[in-house]
């Protein structure tokens, strides 16, 4: 008893320490559950920085039907963004001062960024050019920063131009970015997160502000209108729903254990070591899990609040041998009666709870982390407990519980031992045989819920933004920066093709602000000829002397500098586009390519396009058969371990119930309309571990079926309440997990008495 005081103090001690020392000990971010994806080292850079782009980025269009109150709101709302410490980078206005800082950046390289365009229509229509250079002289507009002497035929706008991607609906005016929709005028702002990781208590921060801010612009101005987008908006209503889900199934599974014993013992007497033995495995569970990650995930928790339905089962044992004893029964006989059992339970339960770390994803690591410590608290529990002198647990007249168990005790007791192996047979060789027609579904994004007002936001700003958000990028490597740009400008002719065809949105790609020098080459000798051939008419035309003639020619001729990396890395002209520069060491060069608004990933498969969501969904694919071979090795593993005790004849009827059960569930959600994923064949794991249980407890009967088959039977109402309220969740990830382990257990329940016929005296 001292022994377990000591350990359940410094399980509190040392969760306390963790609480205190770290802000961040809960976590909600859903990029944190995924695998650690078997990139090569270049591979996981470059989705690092993907993640950056997409996750950090805030993105509002705050419209009106009047001009001037939309630029008051966007005002105020970017006064309120600019106020807050965890955001950086606010735009609200446009810096035009931007715009001629990066055209004297490019203009000494004018020569060597001529545009395909423009070269092809140099080759073409040299006359039309030198027209619409005539037109631009004398507009009164000017001619857009060039001059005669340097830049005659005004080539430079247009090559600037070309610098920019296409696709952006945006027109800047009066500082501002807007956007028409619905007869309103829409301005654009955006805000950066300081970090992609935020803590909960930030993201209820930032939430909180945010929406105090939308909520005082909506009163102070009727008709203001805000669209809102971006990561951190999905993850805190991801959050604020698992904090919902936690809640409901903490509380639900405790009120209905609690009307569960009241109306079976008409008693609160057993709840004292019940709820002992679940607070301790939760105490020891977190204590754990802080220990070896440092911080735990509200999907741990959610998966976690169901131990409470799995934790009391060996209580419930000890409950029921003590209802059912004689006078002569102590607590020391009833738990040497359930020892042998509990113990073999706990061992088994662990091992398939410690199967899930063999699937790489952190959050289901936790989860068997957690489970397990919290099932070995609860076991240690219950043991210290026994030493405590109580009142004996009395059934005070015959329950609905007790009648359910001896209905389905006897429903099997009816069949030969022969009969009901024969039967499971059965049905193990068709629920097997069946799973080759049930619907598969490895999507990745059934992971996080999205709400629906956020998911038509999105879609209104993307299609006032003129492109859809990037989630799609190319990995380009070379043995050094001058070949990796002339293999991103290969292709950027194919993408180009592809936008043509309305295959794709836009892009990004470094080459569009920095050309190879092989590009620059050519474009130089395409300009430097045009003006050989064809300036001094020009200038004929325009009036101007052969002195200025010949000086301008000599001029263009004059081989200008070529614009390198290191040199574009360095001016602020790169800062919004130079993380798509990798530092890929010494093995070379490697960039990104950023894809915008990708209508089929299957166009691009030549390319070999990097979809973050696409290959987590294959990765899905492939643990999930990882998972199922992982079941087959733990129902060998038990068969084997179970064969040393019982022998193969008695070892097959405890471990064919659990299989047959989780199997049955499986099938039984495909012939409802549901369809499978990763999670459903997790869930099959704690199928086995629990279901297991049950039939062990059965062969270890040390008398009479009755009570053990009692305790079973809260066992299973218990697990089957929790897991029913997982069932229940918004997360379709935890939804799936929830529904298999409840339908699995409740045919493991009706089937665990087959395990009779593992008895040393079967009856």
């Amino acid at each position: 008893m001292l022994a377990w005081a000591a350990l359940l103090l410094a399980a509190v001690a040392v969760t306390a320490t963790h609480l205190q020392k770290d802000e961040t000990w809960i976590r909600s971010n859903v990029f944190e559950l995924l695998p650690a994806a078997d990139y090569d080292p270049l591979k996981e850079v470059a989705t690092r920085v993907v993640d950056a782009e997409l996750g950090t980025r805030l993105l509002f269009f705050v419209g009106h039907e009047n001009r001037e109150s939309a630029m008051r709101a966007a005002d105020s709302l970017g006064r309120v963004l600019a106020s807050s410490p965890l955001l950086n980078s606010i735009t609200t206005r446009v810096d035009e001062s931007a715009f001629s800082a990066m055209a004297g950046f490019y203009y000494p390289y004018r020569s060597r960024i001529l545009s395909d365009q423009q070269i092809e229509r140099i080759s073409s229509d040299p006359e039309g050019l030198e027209a619409e250079a005539l037109t631009r002289l004398y507009s009164p507009f000017g001619t857009g920063g060039s001059s005669l002497s340097t830049d005659p035929f005004s080539l430079f706008p247009g090559s600037l131009q070309s610098l920019q991607p296409a696709g952006n609906a945006l027109r800047l005016e009066d500082g501002y970015l807007w956007a028409e929709r619905g007869g309103r005028s829409y301005i654009f702002v955006m805000a950066n997160l300081i970090s992609g990781t935020l803590s909960i208590s930030d993201q209820e921060q930032l939430a909180s502000r945010i929406d105090g801010a939308l909520a005082d612009l909506a009163a102070e101005q009727s008709g203001i209108d805000v669209l809102k987008t971006g990561f951190p908006f999905y993850a805190h209503e991801a959050t604020r729903s698992a904090k919902g889900e936690v809640s409901t199934i903490g509380i639900g599974s405790l009120i209905g254990l609690l009307l569960l014993v009241i109306l079976t013992f008409r008693s609160l007497s057993p709840l004292s070591l019940i709820v002992i033995s679940i607070m301790a495995g939760c105490a020891f569970g977190l204590a754990v899990t802080l220990s070896i990650f440092g911080f735990v995930h509200l999907f741990t928790l959610v998966f976690g609040a169901s131990l409470i339905g799995v934790s009391v089962d060996y209580s419930f044992h000890y409950i029921a041998d003590d209802a059912f004893g004689g006078e002569d029964w102590t607590p020391g006989k009833g738990l040497q009666n359930i020892f042998t059992g509990i113990s073999l339970g706990l061992a088994t339960s662990i091992l398939a709870y410690l199967a899930l770390t063999v699937a790489p994803f952190p959050g289901l690591q936790q989860l068997a982390v957690f489970s397990s410590a919290g099932l070995t608290g609860a076991y240690l529990t219950l043991i210290a407990m026994t030493q405590l002198k109580r009142r004996r647990f009395v059934l005070h007249q015959r329950t609905i519980v007790l009648s359910v168990a001896n209905y389905v005790l006897n429903a099997w007791r009816q069949r030969s031992a022969t009969a009901r192996t024969a039967l499971m047979i059965v049905l193990a060789v068709v629920v097997l045989a069946a799973q080759v027609t049930v619907d598969i579904n490895d999507d990745v994004r059934m992971l996080q819920s999205q709400p629906a007002s956020l998911v038509e936001q999105e879609a209104a700003i993307q299609e006032m933004l003129g492109v859809a958000q990037a989630g799609t990028f190319l990995l380009v490597a070379a043995e050094n920066e001058e070949l990796l740009l002339q293999k991103e400008e290969s292709i950027r002719t194919r993408l180009d093709t592809l936008i043509a065809g309305g295959e794709l949105d836009s892009y990004q790609a470094v080459s569009r602000w920095v050309p190879s020098q092989l590009r620059q080459q050519r474009s130089y000798e395409v300009y430097a000829g045009f003006a050989q051939s064809r300036l001094a008419a020009f200038y004929d035309q325009v009036g101007a002397d052969e002195t200025a003639a010949r000086d301008a020619i000599a001029n263009i001729m004059e081989e200008s500098p070529a614009l390198d990396i290191a040199t574009w890395l360095q001016h602020p002209a790169s800062e919004q586009f130079r993380s798509l520069w990798l530092d890929a060491g010494e093995g070379g060069s490697a960039s990104i390519i950023l894809l915008f608004g990708v209508k089929d990933l299957a166009t691009l498969d030549e390319l070999n396009a990097i979809n973050k969501g696409s290959e987590l969904s294959s990765l899905f694919g492939q643990y999930r058969s990882r998972v199922m071979q992982l079941l087959i090795a733990a129902y060998a593993l038990i068969l084997l371990g179970l064969s040393f005790r019982y022998g193969l004849r008695r070892a097959t009827n405890l471990v064919l119930p659990p299989i047959v059960a989780g199997f049955l569930a499986l099938l039984l959600i495909d012939l409802t309309g549901g369809t499978l994923n990763l999670f459903n064949y997790l869930a099959l794991i704690l199928v086995l571990g629990i279901g297991i249980d049950f039939t062990i407890f059965i062969a270890e009967a040390r008398h009479d079926l009755t009570s053990t088959m009692f305790a079973i039977t809260l066992s299973a109402l218990t697990t089957i309440l929790s897991f029913g309220l997982l069932a229940l969740s918004s997360t379709f990830a935890v939804h799936s997990f929830g529904i298999t382990v409840l339908i699995g257990i409740a045919f493991a329940y009706l089937l665990c008495p087959v395990a009779m016929g593992a008895r040393a005296n079967p009856s």
